[in-house]
């Protein structure tokens, strides 16, 4: 809610100055005299545009019912649209008549608690002048008062039957006639003052319940906004009484020219504390970096301009005053534009009570620049009314955002609550998963003890074996390479797994076999020892490839991932061949095993490269000869490849074996 200030004496100098220039530019031709014939009942809404404007040193009170009813010329009328503007020392008369049958009484009356300073109003009648109307902006009491009243009006004026009587008004400084002298009957005078009193009072009522809501509501929600805008709306619920007098008529009658300091300094802390509520609405720390360093230097010169109305006003500080209100409006408007482009809650309403605080505050400028006619009564009310509607809309703007923010936050939290039990999940499934390699450490290290006692256990038969193949010798000897190779292989793959059953996990994924020169004639050999007994049982040709190719590898390890080929096409062929070929690619070498067995799909194919996995539940196995085969492959740095469909056989391919090259 802001209020309009009638004007301070000392705030006037530019207007004075505007005044005169609009004299000379507006002069008008002579007007005649004017008279008012008046009834007992008949009020005026504001005398001062019934008014005639005299030069100062043409009036003489003798003679003033003679200049009035025109036996000396007139000086010319001053007027301007809308309104009428009256330089410094500017007189102005009308002539009241009674034209009723009655008695009349009439008073003048400002509507305001403080009007324009050193202005005096007297009624000249035909054998008396009486000064009825005295005002002093700085040191006029309440108990100078013509008549002792917060509102400041003048003594009666009576009039008989057919009586008639001048008033005549002196305006020491520059006024306009909007500031508005209304001429009323006693009754009329009543009802003025009491629908401003139920207007004040709903005014009043209305501004501390919005102020009380607004303190409860940040209070509860604990939102900033809100407190903030609630201590703007109270200096602004303070400023309309201190500009209605109230404060000057209970709490110091004896010194009037104490209001405009209190005036200046609430309208100071309001101007910062609804910058504080934009600012807070807006909640701009780091979002608005130029918005932000605008509030700080609009601070700066608010102090500045304080200051020089405190100690030294002159123009200097007119013109800071002028540049601070436009860079006051600036803000307000900057900050309404961004809270709408950034969509915060509530922006359209924040939208609207800013454009409602603008019009309140700029109700005093549009009466002085004659925008408009009304009157500054008139003006006052319009910025009450619309100082209301501006609080109850900026209200409505902070419970929107506050349950905006809310609604955000509780969809936050719900984000927050979901994520979390996602976390939770996420840590109950690594705990399980810790768990089962727990359990998977713990089984695979029974397995390893087991693979280790067994490998120790059958070291033992293997040595009687070869003993007993030593004295078989002698009465056989055709089968001894043939037993002795098997044996051998044998005791290379229990010594392997020994061996791996000693390694820690570290030693494991660290630890690389020894590569040796391994000529391939030798290795078919050995497969074709190993396997040609099971081939010829199933009446499968089993054929391989002759070679001199001498190649970089760990023996056992080839040995045992081509002897799970050879045995996997044994199985799997019912009929047919097994080819053991190699290929060559520069420097690299690749074993193929070819079969002309039952095939597979690809399906299938990519299932039996799993552990435990077989083609053909009809077939015996244990279903890792394939897996064993790529495992031993991927470890040696060698290619695995297999080809197969189905009743066409089956390929497999190890490759990228090193070739040494010959002599």
């Amino acid at each position: 809610m802001t209020m309009v200030q009638p004007p301070n004496p000392l705030k006037w100098n530019l207007a004075q100055i505007f005044a005169f220039v609009l004299v000379f530019l507006c002069l008008a031709g002579s007007a005649s005299a004017q008279t008012i014939e008046l009834t007992p009942e008949t009020s005026i809404k504001n005398i001062l545009n019934h008014m005639e404007l005299r030069e100062p040193d043409s009036l003489n009170f003798d003679t003033a019912t003679e200049r009035l009813t025109g036996d000396t010329t007139l000086s010319d009328t001053f007027e301007t649209f809308p309104n009428r503007q009256f330089p410094v020392g500017s007189w102005l008369g009308v002539k009241l008549v009674n034209a009723g049958t009655d008695s009349g009484e009439w008073r003048l009356d400002t509507q305001f608690a403080l009007w324009e300073p050193n202005t005096k109003i007297y009624s000249v009648h035909p054998n008396r002048t009486r000064l009825i109307f005295k005002s002093n902006w700085q040191n006029l009491k309440i108990s100078d008062r013509l008549e002792p009243e917060r509102v400041n009006s003048s003594a009666p004026i009576i009039l008989s039957p057919g009586e008639s009587a001048e008033i005549w008004i002196n305006f020491e400084v520059a006024s306009i006639s909007q500031l508005g002298i209304q001429l009323l009957t006693p009754e009329d005078l009543l009802k003025s003052r009491t629908q401003w009193s139920v207007r004040f009072g709903v005014y009043i009522g209305i501004g501390f319940a919005l102020i009380g809501f607004l303190w409860v509501f940040s209070l509860l929600l604990r939102f900033p906004p809100a407190f903030y805008f609630s201590v703007f709306f109270g200096l602004s619920v303070l400023l309309f009484i201190a500009i209605e007098g109230y404060f000057f008529y209970y709490l110091h009658p004896n010194a009037p020219g104490l209001n405009k300091w209190v005036v200046l300094l609430i309208r100071f802390f309001m101007a910062l504390a609804y910058l504080q509520f934009a600012r807070s609405f807006l909640n701009p720390r780091g979002k608005f970096p130029r918005f932000e360093f605008a509030l700080k230097t609009f601070l700066g010169l608010a102090i500045i301009l304080l200051v020089l109305n405190l100690v030294a006003y002159g123009p200097i500080a007119i013109f800071l005053m002028v540049i601070g209100t436009i860079f006051y409006i600036i803000l307000i408007f900057w900050a309404a534009i961004l809270a709408m482009l950034k969509r915060i809650s509530g922006a359209p309403l924040f939208f609207i009570g800013t454009m409602l605080f603008v019009a309140s505050s700029t109700q005093l400028i549009l009466v002085v620049t004659g925008v408009t006619d009304i009157t500054l009564r008139e003006s006052n009310d319009r910025a009450s009314g619309l100082g209301i509607l501006h609080g109850v809309v900026f209200s409505a703007a902070l419970v929107t955002q506050a349950f905006g923010l809310r609604k955000e936050r509780d969809q936050a939290l719900a984000t927050e609550l979901e994520t979390s039990k996602k976390n939770l999940k996420i840590a109950n499934s690594l705990i399980d998963a810790e768990r089962d390699r727990d359990r998977a450490r713990s089984l695979a290290e029974r397995n390893r003890a087991r693979l280790a006692t067994a490998s120790h256990d059958l070291r033992q038969p293997l040595t009687s074996l070869k003993l007993a193949l030593e004295e078989f010798h002698e009465e056989t000897p055709r089968l001894k390479p043939k037993l002795s190779a098997s044996l051998d292989y044998l005791n290379s793959i229990l010594g392997s797994s020994l061996s791996d059953t000693r390694q820690t996990e570290e030693d494991h994924h660290h630890s690389h076999p020894t590569d040796e020169p391994v000529p391939l004639a030798v290795v078919f050999t050995n497969l074709d020892r190993m396997f040609a007994a099971e081939a010829k049982a199933k009446s499968l040709e089993l054929i391989f490839e002759k070679t001199d190719i001498i190649v970089q590898a760990d023996v056992v390890s080839l040995i045992r991932s081509m002897s799970n080929l050879v045995s996997n096409a044994i199985k799997y062929t019912p009929s047919g061949s097994i080819a053991v070929g190699v290929e060559l690619d520069n420097d690299y070498a690749t074993l193929v095993v070819t079969d002309t067995g039952l095939g597979m799909d690809k399906e299938t194919l990519k299932r039996v490269m799993n552990s435990y996995e077989r083609a053909n539940d009809d077939v015996d196995g244990e279903g890792l000869g394939l897996s064993i085969a790529a495992e031993l492959a991927r470890n040696q740095g060698w290619s695995f490849e297999t080809q197969s469909e189905p009743d066409q056989g089956s390929s497999f391919r190890i490759g990228n074996i090193s070739i040494i090259p010959a002599a």
